[in-house]
This record gives structure tokens, C-alpha cells and sequence, in this order.
């Protein structure tokens, strides 16, 4: 890209306050946003009653269900009579490869209803019946076969639904799609599948109970649906009602099913018990007295779904089992900010999405990993033994979520977690028990409201955490009540090639003064920062608001995309007692241009380009970051892939790095990454990429390799081995503050950094109910610093300038245990610092059997193990693994049982 070259140095914001406005802000943004609209500016089409009416010429689509006359026998065979008589749906067209074109082979679908299910039957015809794709994977995994899928929109409201794929082997897939594009994989139905090779193809016969559906009984007459269909071989995806890659829609394009109207299905009830046994292997000091090295445990419980009408669903859950397969991954984090982990428990996965804003972007505001987080009180000084619960007990949780039938969406959850407690033997063998975590009580709301035929919604959000605090002087710290109020929008417009999207959220925080002056003097808050005038931390507040707000309206659909996005987020936005704090004290907006080809030429059968820049500062108008980025993304005609992008980023200010402390001058630099993915396809595929980091006025450099290989040596083997690499140099990275309030010093480390991970994952399906999973993820970390230096001058327009180095006494260093810092080189230490160099490994391996033994009903056998160890030594990979081999390992074994009643 031309003109690229004045970015490297000062030059564009030299002499600048801090607080200016960059002119590159201005005319970057203003230049990328009137670019796109000249480029994308087009005629408005009209939309039809069925999304946008598929592919040209066909007009909206149209299929009628037939009610059931006689039994249906779900066997794979389609040899009632009843379907014979029914109308079938053909003519299916290409997603991928060739978007728009007829399908290559033939399709045929009918469906059959009664008030008690939905019954399916499918006929894929194969020109090359051998071809067929059969293999094998455990429920809801994405293996490589051919598939057939139906997705129904059961409100015929353009946003949302349900899907049900069955592969050529067998394998069941459901999930659910809201917001239109947005996928659910962890939605679980439960309903019948059988799959039968024919001469021609192969055949697949479905039975989905009504009570695993979500419509209206309201006699309206028509459903929204559509079909999907792979070849595998082909890497070919068709449907009965044309999608486009060029667009962000999906349930929008549905056709249109008729023949539902006036089904009275029964009272959905069902009823999910599960036993569970638990043994816990691990090593404990000698002279505990509350653990020992084995410990079993058992649990009974169970879940309840009750339908409220057809539309409607009341889940509760007492003494729930949140286990889960895959434990957290160990990360190396040296910021002051958490580390968001993916929520994986079964009950707050199903109907997450009902809780979902609909802005893009943004962090959860209900993050359903709070509840049953690990206590947070600190166990009591002076203990010589502990007996701690690594989580909080889930008393109960109860959730109503559905759309009523005048179209509002609905999503109420309550949970209750009781008092923990530490019990503890100090010193003195005084035996105690300290509060863990109070009794706490969770709530969430969500209603929401669609108009246009989904193309335009509102909906609110409220939030709340109360926790009993019963005025213990240590629990002062935690916040006593929480609530947060979130509203969004969205309207497509155009013939829905345009859509604007607006999002706000407020919060308040309420508890004792020392919790509040904990929330103002956290990351992201820091009130206290000396050189922000909009920012004052007051010690006496007892409670505290704040606000996020956005704002953004884009092109999503057609060969040339475009947006502009703005957010404001204030000082006092804390959201974290039930929702995930996004970055605070910031205000930026950000323009793009995308232009995309899906039509395969001679070289590439898809290719992407598209450039972005991000302006952003805190509310004191401090300049946080200025960046222009620029990527393409691209599929050659052999269905081998890659993408490269850059990003440079100018000069600016960084308002957190000093934990608290005045913004500091942060160097301009250069960040990329390129990838290459193979043909999925092949028995042996993978990808690799590489991501690169460089800081222009220091050594500052930061590289990440990784790769992951797939290995598919039969129908029923699946293997995955992905090692990651990480290495890298940072001359400034936060130490550590000294000093009284009014002389406070900063102190920074120039250190190297390396992680070595390797990923494993094997999947062994004896059928397609039986399977055996087992996930290995060894780690090994560590920080290694070399130098250490004073801030100087925050504001300095060198490095040189903006930070002073110290003199290491090298006897204190090589005794390993302290370092012994000379401000003044009079070769007099002024303070010592225990040295924050340290390496740390972790091993987690998971082991599961699942055997779905009726529909519904499973049992789980499961063994997990896990093994850390932490040392004050530099990195050495040989070291590191010996060490860990030889740590105490913590070994669980567990076995489940669960019986699904329903109908």
C-alpha cells in the first residue's frame, strides 16, 4: 500500500498533546466511510414475505406439509403410503462451491405432521452412490460426511430457529440460530433418526416431537423452513431455499411452510434425573485433617422442563451437575485484566443466546460463569491447613425462556448459591471456620420485541446480584447489591442491504466504602490516576454508575460491505458481578470497507479484501490508539486456503499500563499475521499461522506460531495435534509501584517471555452412540527478566526520555531469591524486589466415554487429570517437563447416569 512509509516513526503526531485530536483520526475515517458509500450505492430492492425470495426467478418459496394418515415407522425406508401422498420439495441450490448454481445431485423432502411430531423424510439421490461420505463422530460433531438438515422457524418470525442435521452414517446435530445468523451448538433436543443407503443415494427418515419445537398455537398458518444438504466429497453445500455468502442472513431467506396450522400437540413435560459417583485421587500434606489422598462422593439430582403452551419453556434444576468435559486452559496473563473463559455447562448452555444483546462486539452482560464462581474471600492469615471449595455450590436455578404470541421474546433465570466456608487449623491447632463466599442471589430478564417481519427489534436487559452480607467486616470488601440495565436495537433498511444497530447499557454498584474504593482504584476504573482531570477516587462513595453506549450502521450485504461503528464507555461502568467488564474509560470509533468475490475464477474460487481504522481515547480525551489495518483472506480452486493482514498502530498513550498511574507514551508499531489452511477433505489436513508483533523505538517483538494437524485414518478415528509457540521481548513491562501516595514511583522490567503448548484431542466413535473423547492440552510458561528501570518522564518523547534504568546487584541476582536495585548508581541499593522471573508448567488430560443408551438418556464415565508446578528459574523446556512429571497429580474418576422422561 502506498503512502505507507511515514507511519514508522513520530513524525504524524510529533509535538502533539497528548490530548489533541489527530488529524489522520479525521480524514481516515471520513475518507474509508464516504469511500464505501460511493462504492456500495446502489438501487433499493424490495424484500419479499419469504426473506429475499431466494435465487433470482424462483420467487418466494412455498412447501406443504401433509397430516399423517396411518403409522410411520421410523426405519429409514419411506415406505408408508402417507409418503407417497405427500408433496416433495427439489430443486436445491448451491451455496458452495458454486453459489447460485442447481445442485449437482438431486434432492427430494417431504414432510408429515400430526399433533404429536414432525416427520421427515429425505431422499439424496448420488450419481456415485460409493462416494457417499460415512463417517462416523460422536452427537453434535462436525465430522467430515455427507449430511441432510432441516431448520424450522417455528414463530415464522425471520430471526430465529431450530436445527436438526443427520449425517449418511447416522450422527444426530441440533442447534439453535438466533439473531438470524447466530449459531447455538450447545441446544439439545431429543428426537428419532434413521439413515438408510439406497441404489441411488442415500435415504434419511425424522421424527421430531412438537414438544422439542417452539411455535405458536395460535392457528397461524405458516411456519418458516428450509433444507441443507453436503457432499462431502464435493465440498458442495446446497438449499431448498438460496442462501449467499455475500450476506449476513439466514433464517431471513427461509421459504415458507404451510400446512402447521391447528396442531394441538400435548403438555411438553420432561423430566431429566441423574446419579453420579465420584472418586478424587490427589496428595495431601501429612497431618491434614480435613482432606485425605482418596475421597469419594456421590450426587443425586435432576432437571425439569415444563411447556408453558406450545411456545413457552420453565426449566428448573435442583442440586444441577455442572461438570465439564474440558477444564479451563492454563494462559499466561501478565496484564491486571481477566481472562474470559467460555461457559460449558449444559444448563446455562441451552437458550444462552435468549440472553444475548444483540450489539455487536461487546462482552456479555450475563456471564454465566459468575454464578458458581470460586469463592472470593481470602482464607484466613496464619493457616496451617485448609479444607477451601474450589466452587460455589449451586442451590437451585430455575429459567423461563420462549416467545409469546403476540411476539415478545422471553428469558427469566434465578439462582441461589448458599453461604461456603474455609474451615482452617492454624499454627496455634486452632480449629475455624471462615465465610467463603455469602449467600448470593442471581437474576436475569430479557424481553424483546420484533416488528417488519424481523427486520427491525428492541429488547431490555436487567440484571441483578444481592448478596448477604449481614455486615461481617470481612466480607466489606465484595459488593453488596449489583444491577445493570441494558436496551438494543435494530433496524434493516434498504431492502435489508443496510442495518444500524444501538446499544446501551447502564450499571450500578452499591456495598460498603471499601468496596466501592476497590471498584475505583480497579483496572479499567482507575479513579486514582494522578494525571486525570475527569477522574477523582472518593474513599466515602457507597455506591457507583456508569454507562456503555454504541452506535453502528453497515452494509451486510452485496460484494462491497461498509460500516462505521462509535462506542463510549465511562470511568464507572462495572458490570462484572454478572456480566464480563469490557474495556473502560474509552471512547472510540472505528470505519471499515470490504470488498468480497465468491465467483471461483482461474486462480481463486473465493477471495476477500478489506481495510479498517480506529480512532480512541479516554474521556479526558487522552489518545489511547490510531490504527489502519488491511487484510485479504482467499480459497484456491483446490480448496486450500490462507489469509494475510497487517495493522499498524501510531503512536499514543497508554492510560493503564501504570496500574493506577499517569498515562505513559507508548511507541508506534507494526502487528501481522498470515495462515494456510488445507483440503479438510483428505485424511491428513491442518492449518498453520503466524502472528508477529514489532514496537518501532525498542527491542519489543512478539511471535506466535501455531499449527494444528488432523489425522482421519478411518471412519470412526479422528485426531487432532496442535502445538503453539510463543515467544517474545518487551523492554517496559509493569513491575511493580513503591512509594508514599504523593511520591509514587513506577518500576518496569525489560524480560523475554516463551510458552510451549501442545494440544491434543482423539475421537474414537464405536457407533453412533457410543464414543470415546480424550483431550491432552501440557503447558509450560515462563518470564524471564533481564532489566529493570524507573518511569521518569511519562510524557517523554523518547524512551530514553520516559524511563531511567537501575542498577541489579549481580551477587543478589544470582542468589535467585532477591534483587537489590541502585536508583541513584551510588552503588548503594535502595529497595529491594523478589525476583519476578518464574517458570510454570501444567498437564490437564480428559477422558470420556458417552454412550447414549436411549434417546436422551446417557451415561457419562470420565477421568480427568491434572498436574502444575511452579519455580523461580529460567526456561528450559527439558527442566520444566521433568519437574511436572514429577508434581503431584490430581486424578478424578466419575460416572453419570441420566434418564430422560418425556413425550
Amino acid at each position: 500500500m502506498r503512502g505507507t512509509a511515514g507511519w514508522d516513526g513520530m513524525g504524524v503526531v510529533e509535538g502533539m498533546s497528548r490530548r489533541s485530536a489527530p488529524p489522520l483520526s479525521v480524514v481516515g475515517l471520513g475518507v474509508t466511510f464516504m469511500a464505501a458509500v460511493a462504492l456500495t450505492a446502489g438501487p433499493v430492492a424490495a424484500q419479499s414475505s419469504a426473506g429475499d425470495g431466494g435465487a433470482e426467478g424462483r420467487g418466494p418459496l412455498v412447501m406443504q406439509a401433509t397430516p399423517v394418515t396411518g403409522d410411520i415407522v421410523i426405519d429409514g425406508r419411506l415406505d408408508e403410503s402417507a409418503w407417497s401422498s405427500a408433496l416433495a420439495a427439489r430443486d436445491f441450490v448451491q451455496l458452495q462451491p458454486l453459489e447460485g448454481s442447481p445442485a449437482t445431485e438431486p434432492t427430494e423432502v417431504r414432510i408429515l405432521v400430526d399433533d404429536g411430531a414432525m416427520y421427515v423424510g429425505a431422499h439424496m439421490m448420488d450419481s456415485d452412490p460409493d462416494g457417499i461420505v460415512t463417517r462416523l463422530g460422536r452427537r453434535d460433531q462436525d465430522v467430515q460426511a455427507d449430511w441432510f438438515y432441516i431448520y424450522i422457524d417455528g414463530y415464522h418470525d425471520r430471526r430465529t430457529a431450530l436445527g436438526f442435521g443427520v449425517s449418511a452414517a447416522g450422527v444426530q446435530r441440533d442447534l439453535r440460530v438466533s439473531d438470524d445468523v447466530q449459531r447455538d451448538d450447545g441446544w439439545d433436543a431429543v428426537w428419532q433418526s434413521e439413515v438408510r443407503r439406497v441404489p441411488d443415494g442415500w435415504v434419511a427418515e425424522l421424527r421430531i416431537p412438537l414438544s422439542q419445537l417452539r411455535f405458536n398455537q395460535d392457528g397461524a398458518p405458516m411456519w418458516g423452513a428450509n433444507f441443507a444438504r453436503i457432499v462431502a466429497r464435493k465440498n458442495e453445500r446446497s438449499h431448498w431455499a438460496p442462501m449467499s455468502q455475500g450476506t449476513q442472513s439466514f433464517v431471513s431467506r427461509f421459504g415458507d411452510l404451510l400446512g402447521v396450522d391447528g396442531l394441538d400437540p400435548r403438555r411438553r413435560v420432561e423430566i431429566l434425573p441423574y446419579t453420579l459417583a465420584r472418586v478424587t485421587s490427589e496428595p495431601v500434606a501429612q497431618g491434614d485433617p480435613f482432606n485425605s489422598s482418596q475421597q469419594g462422593s456421590g450426587a443425586v439430582g435432576g432437571d425439569l422442563r415444563v411447556g408453558l403452551g406450545s411456545s413457552l419453556t420453565l426449566s428448573a434444576t435442583i442440586n444441577p451437575d455442572f461438570g465439564q468435559v474440558e477444564g479451563d486452559p492454563a494462559v499466561l496473563n501478565l496484564t491486571a485484566f481477566e481472562t474470559f473463559q467460555q461457559e460449558r455447562r449444559p444448563f446455562f448452555l441451552e437458550g444462552a443466546d435468549i440472553f444475548g444483546l444483540s450489539f455487536p462486539g461487546w462482552p456479555p452482560a450475563f456471564y454465566s460463569r459468575r454464578i458458581g464462581r470460586s469463592p472470593q474471600a481470602p482464607s484466613p492469615s496464619g493457616s496451617l491447613y485448609l479444607d477451601r471449595p474450589t466452587s460455589t455450590t449451586i442451590l437451585g436455578a430455575l429459567k423461563l425462556s420462549g416467545k409469546t404470541e403476540s411476539g415478545w421474546s422471553i428469558g427469566l433465570l434465578d439462582a441461589l448459591t448458599p453461604t461456603e466456608h474455609t474451615r482452617y487449623l492454624t499454627t496455634d491447632s486452632v480449629v475455624g471456620r471462615a465465610v467463603a463466599e455469602p449467600l448470593t442471589h442471581y437474576a436475569a430478564a430479557r424481553v424483546a420485541r420484533e416488528f417488519r417481519g424481523g427486520r427491525s427489534s428492541v429488547g431490555l436487559l436487567g440484571t441483578t446480584v444481592n448478596r448477604a452480607l449481614a455486615d461481617d467486616p470481612a466480607l466489606a470488601f465484595l459488593r453488596e447489591d449489583a444491577y445493570t440495565l441494558a436496551l438494543d436495537a435494530r433496524h434493516r433498511f434498504a431492502g435489508s442491504r443496510w442495518e444500524a444497530r444501538l446499544g446501551l447499557q447502564t450499571s450500578s454498584v452499591h456495598g460498603d466504602t471499601l468496596a466501592i474504593r476497590r471498584v475505583q482504584a480497579a483496572p479499567g476504573h482507575y479513579y486514582q490516576r494522578p494525571d486525570a482531570d475527569h477522574l477523582t477516587l472518593d474513599p466515602l462513595r457507597t455506591s457507583l454508575g456508569g454507562y456503555l453506549g454504541g452506535f453502528t450502521v453497515q452494509k451486510i450485504e452485496g460484494t462491497w460491505k461498509t460500516g462505521v461503528y462509535t462506542q463510549a464507555t465511562s470511568p464507572g461502568f462495572e458490570v462484572s458481578d454478572l456480566g464480563f467488564n469490557p474495556s473502560l474509560d474509552q471512547v472510540n470509533t472505528n470505519a471499515w470497507l470490504r470488498y468480497e468475490e465468491f465467483t471461483p475464477g482461474s486462480v481463486f474460487r473465493s477471495w476477500g479484501l478489506g481495510s479498517s481504522s480506529m480512532v480512541q481515547s479516554d474521556f479526558g480525551g487522552t489518545l489511547q490508539e490510531l490504527t489502519v489495518d488491511a487484510g485479504l483472506n482467499f480459497e484456491l480452486l483446490n480448496y486450500w486456503g490462507g489469509n494475510v493482514w497487517v495493522m499498524r498502530h501510531q503512536p499514543a498513550w497508554t492510560t493503564d499500563h501504570l496500574r493506577g498511574g499517569p498515562a505513559l507514551r507508548k511507541p508506534g508499531r507494526w502487528m501481522g499475521q498470515f495462515g494456510v489452511n488445507s483440503d479438510r477433505r483428505s485424511a491428513v489436513s491442518g492449518n498453520a499461522s503466524v502472528f508477529w508483533e514489532a514496537e518501532d523505538e525498542t527491542a519489543d517483538r512478539f511471535v506466535n506460531v501455531s499449527t494444528t494437524v488432523r489425522i482421519q485414518p478411518s471412519d470412526r478415528l479422528n485426531v487432532e495435534v496442535g502445538p503453539t509457540v510463543n515467544f517474545g521481548r518487551s523492554d517496559w513491562q509493569f513491575v511493580g509501584a513503591f512509594g508514599a501516595p504523593t511520591d509514587r514511583r513506577y518500576l518496569v522490567g525489560g524480560l523475554d517471555r516463551r510458552t510451549v503448548t501442545l494440544t491434543g484431542r482423539l475421537d474414537y466413535a464405536a457407533s453412533r452412540t457410543l464414543s470415546l473423547q480424550v483431550y491432552a492440552r501440557p503447558f509450560v510458561g515462563s518470564v524471564e527478566y533481564d532489566a529493570f528501570r524507573e518511569v521518569d518522564t511519562p510524557s517523554g518523547a523518547s524512551f530514553s526520555d520516559r524511563f531511567r534504568d537501575l542498577a541489579v546487584s549481580p551477587e543478589e541476582r544470582d542468589g535467585g531469591d532477591a534483587l537489590s536495585l541502585d536508583r541513584d548508581d551510588d552503588g548503594v541499593a535502595d529497595f529491594q524486589l523478589g525476583d519476578p522471573s518464574f517458570t510454570t508448567a501444567a498437564v490437564q488430560v480428559n477422558t470420556v466415554l458417552r454412550w447414549e443408551y436411549r434417546p436422551g438418556s446417557t451415561l457419562f464415565a470420565v477421568w480427568s487429570h491434572d498436574r502444575d508446578d511452579f519455580a523461580r528459574d529460567d526456561f528450559g523446556l527439558g527442566p520444566s517437563v521433568d519437574r511436572l512429571w514429577a508434581a503431584p497429580a490430581r486424578n478424578v474418576f466419575m460416572l453419570k447416569v441420566s434418564y430422560w422422561l418425556g413425550r
